[in-house]
């Protein structure tokens, strides 16, 4: 009968030490879990912030030249983009492209030329213009179609219904965003027009 006790202690001791030893791996798997949870958590995070740093376009329109035959500059209205917590425009490039010509353009706190865009804001919440940082945030990006175009020699200066022209605004961290510039072919007596 000894023996029989022996043995029966001998299983009770074999049985604690494998209850001891899952609850130590337990504790590893779950402390594993949680630092995988924590890490998909951030990367998530980063993921959204590196999407969501593009612009919406809420408007479009073009200004036309003198003899009604062309749009010499335009207007594109721009808010921040879903997710997106700030974007300075300073650090943006606006890429141009007709049927003749393209052209990459730098922000300039003067006025658009054939090189540089420039920004206004009439909705700045907080005057940091040009650096979109609120959903209220409304910015006018110019650029001078006709100052690009200059020494095109067919058509006219600046761009018409026929010129299929184009602008794709990229962010600081590589967002685009593609308005395609479509002016009505009849500019005759009008000063602005949606494009």
């Amino acid at each position: 009968m000894k023996r029989r006790g022996q043995a029966g202690i001998g299983t009770l001791v074999m049985f604690v030490a494998l209850v001891v030893v899952a609850a130590i791996a337990s504790g590893a798997l779950l402390g594993g879990a949680n630092a995988i949870r924590l890490q998909a958590q951030e990367e998530t995070e980063s993921t959204i912030a590196d999407i969501g740093t593009g612009v919406n376009v809420v408007n479009e329109v073009g200004r036309v030249d003198d003899d009604g035959e062309s749009v010499r500059y335009v207007r594109i209205s721009v808010k921040l983009g879903p997710g997106t917590n700030e974007s300075d425009l300073r650090n943006a490039t606006v890429h141009y492209t007709d049927d003749d010509t393209t052209a990459t353009l730098n922000f300039t706190n003067r006025t658009a030329n054939a090189t540089n865009f420039s920004v206004t804001a009439p909705v700045d919440s907080d005057d940091s213009a040009p650096v979109l940082n609120d959903d209220t945030d409304t910015f006018h990006v110019f650029v001078a179609v006709e100052a690009i175009r200059a020494g095109v020699e067919d058509g006219p200066a600046g761009i018409t219904w026929l010129s299929n022209a184009g602008l794709t605004i990229v962010t600081e961290n590589g967002m685009r965003t593609t308005v395609t510039l479509s002016p009505p072919a009849a500019l005759d007596g009008r000063e602005w027009v949606i494009v």
